[in-house]
């Protein structure tokens, strides 16, 4: 009995080893990816640049590959910049306040960038960080290749001459949540090879006004070669500035899919090469244009959406750019006079040639002859429309309180200020 006992428990210290040396092996050939972990990195108002830098390039430095750092805390009146590099596809997630100081171009210590990313990794602005740049150069700026940048959430902004400044190829920008905004320059310009930005949330703003700093350009929301704005994403030009500006190579493009892109007295769209697809709204709200396509290649497509501009073209074709509209909503004040030579010549301006129109495709033209006139709701007077919409299938109408033109297509309805729409007349 005595030996049986001696062999089980033998037995059982020998099952042990083996299990101890499989697990061993297991955790050798696992990669190192399977520990990667969540760090928490706060800054305060007491540390100084140098240590806040210390702190998170000592984090994602001893992180295994594909960790998540996130940045919390305040710390503000910031006077000298700050680089990270990213390292081993980490995760960097800022939710931390951390603004520059406006004094400091006064007292002569000018800071170029706030925050430089350069590494490879992804950098994260989210929920709660609220970063401004005072007036340096950049608030943010990325340098290096290959890397992602989001915008999940929070507040960034600027007053210098970028807000988000992508001096790296291959780098995707992000934005599905939060706001970022410019009050002088670009809020958002990305212009190296293979780098591209997509608006997918959130919303961008621009407020300048003529040239910025030295670069020779004149300011714009979204100065890049490759943009999307998509479902839920807005660009604004409150500024004389473009929206969208897209014009730095012969691929520069833009494709407005789902999402709202409005300006001012400058163009919401100016571009090479320009696809707006349905559920899109690209508004020149003042005397800017809608769309303005340059470069002799140049080419816009409509097939949805409303494209619209109240003083301005609603497509402006420069040089010897086509133009095709096969569905949508296109308006601008004017004439449409089918017996022109150029009829749609008040809503629709080329270089050379004329649109191509087909499918579903409305173009409206308001004949305005003063301002806060009233209309009688399903009548057609003073708008004028492409022949292949039928008579009087865009009218006045009013819906929700809401006075504007209603016509055949999504989403049927455009409101319009100024004008005021009777369901019956008195």
């Amino acid at each position: 009995m005595q030996n049986r006992t001696r062999k089980t428990n033998k037995g059982r210290v020998i099952s042990t080893l083996l299990a101890v040396v499989l697990a061993a092996g297991l955790l050798v050939a696992l990669p190192q990816t399977a520990f990667a972990d969540s760090r928490i990195v706060s800054i305060a108002q007491s540390d100084s640049i140098n240590e806040i830098q210390t702190k998170i390039q000592n984090a994602i430095d001893t992180s295994p590959a594909g960790s998540t750092i996130t940045v919390i805390g305040s710390r503000i009146w910031v006077d000298s910049p700050i680089g990270i590099e990213l390292k081993n596809d980490v995760h960097v997630i800022w939710r931390a306040t951390y603004s520059g100081d406006y004094r400091s171009v006064i007292f002569g210590n000018f800071v170029p960038s706030l925050l430089t990313v350069d590494g490879n990794g992804c950098f994260e602005v989210a929920e709660g960080a609220d970063i401004c740049g005072g007036l340096s150069l950049a608030t943010i700026n990325v340098i290096g290749d290959n890397k992602e940048i989001l915008v999940t959430g929070g507040f960034v902004h600027s007053v210098g001459c970028y807000t988000i400044l992508i001096d790296s190829s291959g780098t995707q920008l992000t934005v599905s949540g939060g706001t970022v905004e410019n009050e002088y320059g670009f809020t958002l310009f990305s212009t190296q090879k293979g780098s591209s930005v997509a608006v997918k949330g959130g919303q961008v703003n621009g407020y300048g006004s003529g040239l910025v700093g030295d670069t020779g350009l004149r300011c714009s929301t979204i100065y890049a070669n490759q943009v999307i704005v998509a479902s839920g994403g807005k660009v604004v030009a409150a500024g004389s500035g473009d929206a969208v500006k897209a014009v730095q190579s012969l691929e520069a493009r833009v494709v407005i899919d789902g999402g709202t892109v409005t300006s001012c007295s400058g163009a919401a769209v100016y571009s090479r090469h320009t696809l707006v697809l349905p559920g899109s709204i690209v508004e020149a709200t003042t005397t800017g244009n809608a769309i303005k396509s340059v470069g002799r290649s140049s080419e816009v497509e409509i097939s949805g959406g409303m494209v619209c501009a109240r003083s301005g073209y609603a497509l402006l074709v420069d040089d010897y750019g086509t133009a095709t509209i096969k569905g949508g909503f296109v308006f601008a004040h004017g004439v449409i006079d089918p017996g022109h030579i150029y009829p749609y010549s008040d809503v629709i301006t080329m270089f050379a040639g004329d649109p191509d129109i087909s499918g579903n495709a409305v173009i409206c033209a308001w004949n305005q002859r003063a301002r806060g006139i009233f209309y009688n709701a399903n009548s057609s007077l003073d708008l004028t429309s492409n022949p292949q919409t039928g008579r009087n299938r865009v009218t006045w109408n009013v819906i929700g309180g809401v006075s504007g033109i209603s016509y055949a297509g999504s989403p049927g309805f455009y409101a319009v200020d100024g004008v005021w729409v009777s369901k019956s007349l008195r």
